[in-house]
């Protein structure tokens, strides 16, 4: 699979904001990326799968929340 890497700017105070690092955050972009391009039909279920670095069942699979 071919890939492109795309390069975002991201102020240090959101980081801060979200107490987290560069690697996590940009983990977290992708997944909400896919997420959303899925909701709104641009992606398939297996692109936005594969955008989000997962599975697609996994990707598909329902987030219970943690109790």
């Amino acid at each position: 699979m071919s890939t492109r890497q795309i390069i975002i700017d991201v102020p240090e105070k959101v980081l801060l904001a979200e107490k987290t690092d560069e690697a996590t955050f940009a983990r977290e972009l992708r997944i909400l990326a896919a997420v959303k391009l899925y909701e709104l039909g641009c992606l398939s279920s297996g692109r936005a799968a594969e955008l989000a670095s997962m599975s697609r069942v996994e990707f598909l699979k329902p987030i219970i929340p943690r109790r």
